[in-house]
This record gives C-alpha cells, structure tokens and sequence, in this order.
C-alpha cells in the first residue's frame, strides 16, 4: 500500500489493505489506527503483520466496520487471533488459511466463515462462554483437523450453543464425527409438547459435505428426538458413513449425494412435509435389504391417506422405487411436477402404471437407463395407438443415454419439448410409423423412397399426437430411419448425428408403402416436409438424409446446415411469401447448389456463413446484394465474399484485401 496512508484522516472505505514487510516505501498496518473506516474491510497477506501490529491496528474495535476478512496465502504458524476481541459492532468474520489451533472470542458475531484453516480443530477454549448468542450464519471449510466443538468434551447442560443459527454449512471436516450436543428441552406444539434436543433450535438450512468421519447427527444417541425443529433444506454430500437422517418436522428439501442405501429407511420420516427430494444414491451389484424399503410413510396410514406434497423429485441409483411391489408407492406423488430418473437398472420397460399414478407430471426426465427397451411387447406387435397416453399433462421429456431403447411410450398430447439424446438404437419416436419399415428397408438411395410415401398417405392416429410440441431435439440417435408426422405445432428442430435419418416429414398420415410404385415421381420423392410454423432449423451430420430438396416455411427465421451429404437445394415453399431469414449458415454442405432466389428471404439476414466446400458455384444475386450490410456476424469463402463488390478490374483486389483486414481488425 502507499506510504503514509494513516494520513488520509477522514478516509472512511478501504475495502482492501495488502500486508507488506514493513518498509519506507509501503504502510504497514498501524497506518489503520487512526482512520475511522467502517464498512467492509480484507486485509491481505496477513503473515505480514506482527501481533503488536494487530493489537495497534485494532481493526477489531472499530465501531463502524460492519465486516472483516482475514487472508492468509497459506497454513504457518500465527497467533495473531489468539487474543482478537472483537467490537459488538462487528457482525461479519471471514477467515482464510489461518494456521492457529482456535481463533478466539467470537461469540458477539452474526456470521462466522472460515476457509482452510486446516489446522483449527475447536471452536471454544476452556472458560469461555459454549454459546454464540447472534450467530445466524456458519460456515466451515475445510478444517483437516476440526475434529470437536470446544477444547475438551464437556457442555453445560443448561445452555444452547447456537440458539439462532439459521445456516450451517460444513465441508471437507476430515475428523468430525458428530454434531454438538445439546439440553433437552420441551417445546410447545399442536396437542402438547414435544421433546427437542438440538443445539441448533431456529437452523433452517444444513449442508454437509465430504466428511469422510461423520457419523451422528447428534451426540446423544438415546430416544426419538426432534434434532431440527425448525429445519427446511438439508444437503448431505459424500458422507459414507451417514446412514439415516434426523427428525425434522418441517423439512421441505432433502438432497442426498452419493448416499448409502441404508438412507431410504428413514426417508419417511420427512415425506409428508417434503416438497424437493434428491436422492443419489452409491451405486451396488447386489439388491440389499435397503433397496426394499419404501420410502412412503406405510406404516403410518393418516400421512398415506394425506399423500405427499412432494413437486420436484430427481432419483439415482434408486432401484427400490421400481422394482417388484414398489408401484403402490407412486399412488403418494399425485403432487409430483418434476421427476427425473437416473441409472436405474431394474427399469426395462416403460413404467405406464407409474405414469397413470402422476396425475400432475410436467417434467421427465430418464437417463443413463442402460437395460430399458421400451414395452413389454414388441413394437410390431401393437400399435402405439393402442396404448395409454400417460402422464397426460407431461409437457417436457427428456431421454438421455439409453442405449437399449427401441421405441418412445405413447407421448401424450400435452408435450411442448422433447429431447432425445444418445439412444442408439431407436426406431421411432412419435410411437411405430406404420409402413416405414417396408419402405426404407434395404434402401441404399434416393429412389427407394416412393412418392406416396410423403404425401398420398390415409389418415393415421399418429398424427393428432403432440399437437403442442414445440421444441425437438434429436442428438445420436443413428438408428432412426425417419422422422415421421412432424407436429404441426413445431417451432425448433435441432438434429445432429442421427446418420440414418432418410426423411423429415410433416405431411399428414405418416408412412406407408405405395400401392403403385411402378410410376414413382422422383421430384416429390426426394422432398422433405417442414411444420408450417417453424422458426429455427439446426441440422448436424445427418449423412443419411437422402432428400434432395428442402422446402423452407414462411416462419422460418434460423437455419443452419452442417455436413450434410444429400441436399441439392434449399427452396421457398411459398414464392408468394418466402422466409424472412434472421441466420443462415451452411457449412461442409457438398451436394447443395441452390439457394432461393427470392429478395424477401434476405432481407432480415443479420447473420450468414457459407463454407467449406458448398457445391454453390454462384450465390443469389439477391443475397449478393445483402452481403455489405450484414455486419453481426458473417463467414464466407473468399470466392463468395468477392462476389459482395463490383470490380471493374483485376487491379482491384488488392483493394478489397486491405478493406477486409482492415474490417476485420476493427
């Protein structure tokens, strides 16, 4: 810091002051007595600072500093916290990489945070006060060797310790077994008292994570006692050694991460009052008891009859919920909005029952399913309008790494986005297209796709499906040999490495073989159909697609196309009222040679890139036009960008060079 900064009598802010070896050239922290600086203030580099510094400073004492950080670079011995009193005013203490033992008298802080400290291992010295009577908030972080509350292991009987703390946040304590213990007292409630044995009477929040040690949530381990009275969110995260959870009456959100099995035999006891449950489980070869145990509260029936005001619950490794006599349970979750299932092993086909159960499902999400088929039978033998639509007000699917996965449950009618990613072996989304598979197999070009099988189709129930759908995204399917009954409704496609898709097609009736297909018409046959309202076309390595002309809707506004092999051309599919196009990229498109030529479809473009290797050998004259004004984003090949600018001669290239590296600069 400057010299001679203690000089600057009315200074008032200092929101940071770095610790120097004392010096002529730099203030060292005596420079601070004086100054009346309230606030927020870190000192840096704390090694720096001799204690008879510490103690002239009296950074602790200043009556208008509402909070103080304490940085050092690293763990060493310092004592400079041994004696540190701080003023009733100070309300916040954040301390880093202190190498003490114990920091001292902090009983008057509101909020206390250390971080790194590893050396610490107590709170309390002996003949201090066991209780932080304005403690809100505590966070301690990684605290190697924090292995106890205060110096020996005694308590006062007669005293809480933390009987405001509303947000305790523990992570990485490598010794810590168990939380502190504390008086038992009787707290009034419906009916009459209830026991409470707690140090932490008004803790709402909790989180624990990487505690390689903790075992308890309390060091008495005697009755059934209510250990979080006031308790809404607990988060434990990689402690193995945590094998149930604590009675908390008003617990709204339980996460569990990388969790013992053992842990479902006391979810429970706070199902009634939850309303966000995660449950990550450790992954097991075996079925254990654990996986048997119903995590709904069957024993007692008043809580069943009440069912659960659960919304949001996101399982992993939880084999249990789906498993032999596991469906009863889902009849609890007729509140459940958002569900997401992850690395079940025991899910082989489509839970149908289990969807007939969630009444109010918006959200699912399935991933990582590795033994999921899809339905009992085979797809050939039912058609998917046969079956159930479950859950009928779903509006967002997503289905993740399934690798089994042949066919897509009857989607209900409600679904807005879907999502499908990494499921190799599907063969049909919008349930089975009726005839597709006489049609595109053993196909190996264009032709063998006939014109009826787009656009003389009858009338299929398949095509009232989704008729909501907005959003599809389809990433890594490469067995899916089309996309068949296109939702009108669809305002965002995005495809990328689905190598076998041969069609997209919105037309009404889905895909059936041609009864006549001595007269194909090779024009109709090799287009594709687009849903009349879509805005925004995404299409990746999709080599398969052996369409030759793609029609764009007047809606469309975003189009990009990426190393696709079977395009020839991009058309309007109205001359009359063409795309208005916002972004148009194309790249690594060999086989596309046209693009429309109308004005009206560049007349917006605010983005474009053409390049690598487009068949195109001239662009519109109408987009030509355009190229100069178009200045948020935009790459071309040179042979394109030359075509922006009338040159009367050769001589003026060199001309247009300089102006595009100077642009380009700028």
């Amino acid at each position: 810091m400057p010299p001679e900064l203690g000089k600057l009598t009315k200074l008032q802010t200092l929101t940071s002051f770095v610790a120097a070896v004392t010096g002529p050239d730099c203030s060292d922290v005596a420079e601070l007595q004086h100054l009346n600086l309230g606030g927020q203030l870190e000192l840096c580099w704390v090694e720096n600072v001799e204690k008879a510094e510490a103690e002239v400073a009296n950074l602790g004492n200043k009556k208008d500093l509402r909070e103080l950080t304490l940085r050092w670079t690293c763990v060493g011995d310092n004592k400079v916290l041994e004696n540190f009193e701080p003023h009733d005013a100070l309300q916040v203490l954040k301390i880093y990489s202190y190498g003490g033992k114990c920091i001292g008298m902090l009983q008057n802080m509101v909020g206390i945070h250390l971080f790194h400290c590893e050396r610490l291992q107590f709170l309390f010295r002996c003949g201090t006060s066991f209780t932080f009577p304005k403690l809100k908030e505590l966070t301690l972080e990684n605290l190697l060797d924090f292995d106890r509350w205060w110096e020996i292991n005694e308590m006062q009987e007669e005293q809480i310790i933390f009987p405001v703390l509303e947000k305790l946040f523990i992570w990485k304590g490598g010794k810590l077994i168990a939380l502190p213990e504390a008086p038992l007292l009787q707290e009034a409630c419906s009916g009459g008292y209830r026991s409470v044995h707690s140090a932490f009477p008004t803790l709402t929040v909790l989180e624990i994570k990487d505690l390689e040690n903790f075992q308890r949530w309390n060091a008495a381990t005697e009755g059934e006692r209510i250990l979080f009275p006031q308790l809404e969110e607990l988060s434990v995260y990689v402690c193995p050694k945590v094998i149930d959870l604590p009675e908390a009456p008003k617990l709204s959100m339980l996460e569990v991460a990388n969790g013992k099995k053992e842990i479902l035999h006391s979810v429970d006891r706070c199902m009634s009052s939850l309303t966000n449950l995660i449950l990550n489980l450790e992954y097991t070869d075996t079925t254990s008891e654990a996986e048997c145990t119903s995590i709904v509260p069957v024993d007692n029936k008043e809580k069943w009859s009440q069912k659960s005001s659960l919304t949001i619950m996101k399982l992993r490794w939880c084999n249990s919920l789906f498993g032999e006599g596991a469906l009863e349970q889902w009849d609890y979750f007729v509140h459940l909005e958002n569900l997401e299932i992850d690395r079940c092993d025991v899910l082989v086909q489509w839970p149908e029952k289990v969807f007939e159960s969630l009444v109010s499902l918006r959200r699912l999400v399935i991933t990582n399913c590795e033994n999921m088929t899809g339905y009992a039978r085979a797809p050939l033998e039912s058609l998917a309008s046969e079956r159930s639509q479950h859950p009928r007000g779903l509006e967002c699917l997503c289905i993740e790494n399934c690798p089994s996965l042949i066919e897509m449950f009857n989607v209900p009618a409600s679904l807005k986005k879907m999502d499908i990613d990494q499921c190799i072996k599907l063969e049909s989304i919008f349930g089975k297209q009726q005839g597709m598979e006489d049609l595109l197999q053993g196909s190996s070009c264009s032709e063998a796709i006939m014109p009826a099988a787009v656009s003389e189709l009858p009338s299929s129930p398949m095509n009232h499906f989704c008729p909501c759908l907005e959003d599809l995204h389809l990433v890594g399917c490469g067995s899916l040999p089309a996309v068949l009954n296109l939702p009108s409704s669809l305002k965002a496609i995005f495809i990328s490495d689905c190598t076998s898709i041969q069609v997209l097609s919105c037309q009404p009736g889905g895909l059936q073989k041609p009864e006549d297909a001595s007269e194909p018409s090779a024009t109709a046959a090799r287009e594709h159909s687009l849903p009349p309202c879509l805005e925004t076309l995404y299409i990746w390595s999709c080599t398969g697609m052996l369409g030759e002309i793609l029609r764009l809707p007047t809606s469309l506004r975003k189009l990009r196309l990426e190393k696709i092999s079977g395009l020839t051309s991009l058309e309007s599919l109205s001359e009359e009222h063409p795309p208005s196009l916002e972004s148009l990229e194309l790249y690594c498109c060999t086989t596309l040679a046209s693009l429309p030529n109308e004005p009206e479809a560049y007349g917006s473009l605010q983005e474009l890139g053409i390049t690598d290797y487009l068949a195109i050998k001239k662009l519109p004259r109408c987009l030509r036009r355009q190229l100069g004004s178009i200045n948020n984003k935009k790459y071309l090949d040179a042979q394109y960008e030359v075509m922006a600018f009338k040159l009367k001669t050769w001589k003026e290239i060199p001309r247009l060079v300089r102006e595009q590296w100077k642009a380009c600069r700028n």
